[in-house]
């Protein structure tokens, strides 16, 4: 029988929401008769009682006068009859498998308290990010929980489920702890196992009263300030014996840190944060002499315990300070002259040997297994033996973070044995750490074919298909995996979201209604400026045009402008304030539709969000990159607020199909439209290589993008510095303004290689002529959102490599991604093999013919423009997008073969 499960409930003047919380509650995928739902009314002032009146015997409500949260939570414990009690917050719901999927967390009798991950979402309901965790970067191990709960709290209220037998060990809380789930997840992580479902199971409510999620900056203070309390309460308790005395130092050092934080936010200073009262003193005194007295019996991990808790009675003391310190020194000077335990006999045969050397592993012990492995690498009788001991190598590097070391080893193994499937796994692991999720599916996909019975290897491919958008084919992965054996909650999420998303790429598209009217479009800079949104913009511009559409321009002024008019288009300045400017420009002009692109930080974007509803049709193109994705998810307040502005347009555009725009609309649960970036073919003039005085036998590269920090010449440079090759590098381009330091450092580092020819800037015919001209382009910008160079250079049918960073070249045919280290060895790849550098260059222009032209791209705007949604899937070339990866594939596969290692691997 199933155990009987109590739902908790605390509402204090929530009429808005809490209704959906008790409907989720007995909406639960669980038999009704095991389960109730008890909701504690904490003096609510509102249509509370109303609202939960509704309900009748459905639920039972318990009314007090109001006595704040960890009394109601008190009171509803105590009230509860279940086995297992839940807590669920007024504001927020759970999913309707929430319960069938913790409880059986509950059949190990050890497990005291169990929770999981849950999914932020605004007042409306609508999601802000689909997990708690990885958006505040926690990275959950409940195998020794206390140490880190000294510190903070993961264990978030609306998620926890504990057995009703620990009732009398967590009550009463502590008036110190403002969070009864902090307060809940310590006490019964003394004395049982927490557990955790790896999944969102329930939605947490951001709408600005939270206790902590939603508050804005100043209210966020305040409530550190009182976490802090807490965290002081925590170091001052006996039952630090019971924590690693390492972590009961670390603790402290995060207290100290929050009190700073808020004394910097509140203007104060931090003895103004710390209030010490003569009992504390008192108390501090009679915990330095226990200490003093352990340290005298050689009990180190009791005098790190006893200098803890004197510091949390009275932090401000300095020679507590230095005790603690010292204290923690001397324990970690006698823990590294303290042998490992001693190791079970080693034996005498190949194979026992290996699995002797792999349980030392991951018993935690590499060192000794390294040096058994090695052996074996090298004398094993039986050469599956010594293949699997260099696999097992290769793991362990790469569990040590020595990513080129693993490489490397892996590569070893693949020479001896080219389908060893931990090798594979090794290189795709490496590999995803680059954000290289080409690559990791490359190495994932032969290791599915090496290892069938493998579920393991298919659900990481599964999750690499889908970081790339690769829907059908993350999709086919996850399923041959479930095939095999269950998934996890995680990847189960995953497969859900596979499904969903195949399932609306067939959607019936909105077909556009609207005649072509006037539009407007906005970006920052504009001609005679040039760079990427510059072109991008006038390229749109110029082709919405030719469908019919009258199009103006709205950008900043700028001094070496001329003319109010370029290519036909009318050009509007916006000088002081573009919010308001524009909106005074829309107004006054009438437009039928606004375009915009831009940065998130910048202001065409944000502004034209901000035009309001009543207003005409706005397009918005945000262009994510890694260098400025953090404006947008800083914090849930930014996340919420860019998703108001997101959701209250026309239709949010992303321009890669798998890249930083197009996971941030995942993220928000947005549904936005997919239009790539185009290039126009500008018609070559002159000769590059006869300004450069390079006879036609030379390779020549090509770099085409000014100095700009995120556009990595230097990097590129320090890959190449030490890399031989006969070959010429022309930068093409000039600084960008606020960059001379950086374009003085550039012309300095290129001067030292010979190789190197920094053009400055050249016409635009030219840079075409080259093009043509040249072997490669190389583009190792580390920050791009859809790179219109690399467009270029597919339009002139020459083949390129770009880094991972540079999002959309992801869905590109036509060249190779990797990181910039390794760039010179896909150099000489390529220019050691001209049939692979003319099957990319076709390549990359029968994609750029298929997809990333203006008519291609102007189409779909056009499209949105006139109020049509849900744009059909872009048609690509299959047989271009094969043989680019078939070209990956090879080189991936030659770069990792001992004899043709190549030297970043080394």
């Amino acid at each position: 029988m199933e155990p009987f499960v109590s739902c908790v409930i605390c509402a204090h003047n929530y009429e808005a929401y809490v209704a959906e919380a008790v409907e989720s509650a007995l909406a639960q995928d669980y038999p009704c008769d095991r389960f109730e739902v008890v909701v504690i009314d904490d003096g609510s002032t509102d249509r509370t009682p109303e609202v939960l009146a509704s309900f009748g015997d459905a639920i039972r409500v318990v009314r007090q006068d109001n006595a704040g949260l960890t009394a109601a939570t008190t009171r509803g414990i105590r009230e509860a009859r279940g086995e297992l009690i839940a807590l669920l917050d007024a504001d927020d719901a759970w999913r309707p498998d929430k319960l069938r999927r913790q409880v059986p967390l509950f059949e190990r009798p050890e497990v005291g308290l169990a929770f999981t991950d849950k999914e932020l979402v605004d007042g409306r309901g609508h999601r802000l990010h689909p997990s708690f965790f990885a958006y505040y970067g926690y990275e959950i191990d409940v195998t020794a929980p206390l140490g880190e709960l000294l510190r903070r709290n993961f264990v978030p209220a609306p998620t926890i489920m504990f057995r009703a037998s620990l009732a009398d060990h967590v009550l009463p809380v502590a008036e110190e702890a403002i969070y009864q789930d902090w307060w809940l997840a310590v006490q019964i992580g003394r004395v049982a196992e927490l557990a955790w479902v790896d999944a969102p199971l329930t939605r947490y409510r951001i709408h600005g009263d939270n206790m902590l999620g939603g508050a804005a900056s100043d209210r966020r203070a305040e409530l550190v300030r009182r976490d802090n309390v807490f965290r002081r309460h925590l170091l001052r308790r006996d039952w630090l014996d019971e924590v690693d005395p390492v972590d009961c130092y670390r603790a402290f050092g995060t207290y100290l840190s929050t009190v700073s934080w808020v004394a910097e936010r509140a203007k104060t200073l931090r003895g103004d944060e710390i209030a010490v009262t003569d009992a504390d003193r008192a108390e501090a005194a009679a915990r330095v002499a226990a200490a003093r007295a352990a340290e005298a019996a050689g009990d180190l991990d009791t005098a790190v315990r006893r200098w803890a808790n004197a510091r949390g009675a009275d932090p401000l003391e300095p020679v507590y300070e230095l005790g603690l310190d010292a204290a923690v020194a001397a324990l970690i000077s006698a823990r590294g002259e303290v042998p490992p335990p001693p190791a079970p006999p080693l034996p005498t045969g190949d194979s026992e040997r290996l699995a002797w050397a792999e349980a030392r592993f991951e018993g935690g012990d590499p060192g000794a297994a390294i040096e058994v492995l090695m052996d074996l690498a090298e004398t094993a009788a039986d050469p599956a033996d010594a293949v699997a001991a260099r696999a097992d190598l290769a793991v362990i590097a790469l569990s040590l973070g020595d990513a080129d070391t693993a490489r490397r080893i892996a590569g070893e193994t693949l020479a001896l044995d080219g389908d060893n499937a931990a090798a594979l796994e090794v290189l795709a692991t490496a590999a995803t750490g680059d954000d290289d999720h080409v690559q990791a599916a490359h190495f994932l996909r032969r290791a599915a074919a090496a290892a069938p019975a493998d579920a393991g290897v298919r659900r990481a491919l599964g999750a690499a298909e889908a970081e790339r958008a690769h829907w059908p084919q993350a999709l086919a992965a996850l399923r041959e995996a479930q095939a095999i054996e269950p998934l996890d909650a995680r990847h189960e999420e995953l497969l859900a979201t596979a499904v969903a998303r195949v399932a609306s790429a067939a959607a019936a598209p909105t077909p556009a209604v609207a005649e072509r009217g006037r539009v407007l479009v906005c970006v920052d800079y504009f001609h005679p400026s040039v760079g990427g949104s510059e072109r991008l913009a006038e390229g749109v511009g110029v082709a919405l045009g030719k469908l019919g559409w009258s199009v103006e321009i709205a950008c900043r002024a700028l001094p070496e402008r001329t003319g109010s008019r370029h290519r036909g288009m009318r050009i509007h300045e916006v000088r002081e304030r573009p919010r308001e400017e524009l909106a005074a420009l829309v107004a006054r002009r009438g437009y039928d539709a606004v375009l915009a692109f831009s940065d998130p930080h910048s202001w065409p974007v944000p502004a034209a969000m901000r035009l309001g509803s009543s207003g005409p049709r706005v397009v918005a193109v945000p262009c994510v990159m890694p260098h400025n994705e953090g404006f947008v998810r800083e914090n849930v307040e930014n996340l919420r607020g860019w998703r108001e502005l997101l959701e209250g347009i026309h239709a949010p555009v992303h321009s890669s199909h798998g890249g930083r725009d197009a996971r941030l609309h995942a993220d928000l649960d947005l549904d936005a439209e997919y239009v790539p970036n185009a290039s126009e073919e500008i018609p070559p003039l002159g000769s590059l290589r006869a300004r450069l005085g390079l006879d036609a036998d030379v390779p020549l590269l090509l770099q085409v993008s000014n100095f700009w920090t995120q556009k990595n010449h230097l990097g590129l440079l320090e890959a190449l510095e030490h890399h031989p090759g006969d070959f010429r590098l022309a930068m093409v381009g000039g600084p960008a303004p606020g960059n001379d330091e950086l374009a003085r450092e550039i012309i300095r580092r290129a001067a030292a290689d010979p190789r190197v020819i920094v053009t400055g800037g050249l016409p635009g015919e030219l840079v075409s002529a080259g093009m043509r001209e040249a072997d490669l382009l190389v583009h190792p910008s580390i920050s791009e959102g859809a790179p219109i160079t690399v467009l270029e250079a597919m339009s002139a049918g020459l083949p390129w490599i770009a880094t991972p960073g540079c999002s959309a070249v992801h869905d590109h045919a036509g060249g190779l991604i990797l990181p910039v280290r390794h760039f010179g060895d896909a150099i000489d790849f390529l220019l050691a093999h001209p049939e692979h550098r003319a099957s990319l260059a076709a390549a990359g222009r029968e994609h750029w013919e298929h997809a990333y032209t203006y008519e291609v791209v102007a189409s779909r705007y056009d499209t949105l423009l006139r109020g049509g949604r849900g744009l059909p899937e872009l048609v690509q070339p299959a047989a271009a997008l094969a043989a680019t990866g078939a070209i990956r594939a090879a080189f991936y596969d030659a770069a990792t073969v001992a004899g043709t290692q190549v030297a970043a691997y080394a």
